[in-house]
């Protein structure tokens, strides 16, 4: 966890003398994602109703697609902060003219993970088949 918060703070205090590799840039962007959607305030429930799956893709850094779960009445908030992400750390990347970042090798799903809210947090229950 200290090493997400150094790069999280990286990103709001680096020196612009330093640019960060391309690498770097796609890999700070998926870690501001995932520390916005797991952050506590945009988990929080009451039932499983208060909870939705999501995903946020980023044009600067390749995964499978993996979503998350958010509270209900945050969902639109967390989908603005990481589109904010985004914008910033991937127009860099895009600026730095970055090879597109490189497809990973994905395992297909095999069916749905609903949001439920376990411990007045929201979370993904292990998949069910179809």
């Amino acid at each position: 966890m200290a090493a997400v918060a150094l790069v999280a703070g990286c990103l709001l205090h680096c020196d612009d003398d330093d640019p960060q590799s391309c690498e770097s840039l796609g890999d700070d962007t998926a870690i501001r994602r995932m520390e916005i959607e797991r952050a506590a305030e945009n988990r929080e429930c009451s039932t499983d109703a208060d909870c939705v799956a999501v995903y946020h893709s980023l044009s600067c850094f390749a995964d499978c697609g993996e979503p998350v779960a958010v509270s209900r009445l945050m969902e639109e908030k967390v989908a603005a902060d990481v589109a904010a992400v985004e914008v910033k750390l991937c127009r860099l990347f895009e600026q730095r003219d970055c090879s597109p970042p490189i497809d990973v090798p994905c395992v297909p799903s095999v069916g749905i993970s609903p949001a439920v809210c376990r411990n007045e947090k929201c979370e993904l229950q292990p998949a069910l088949l179809e």
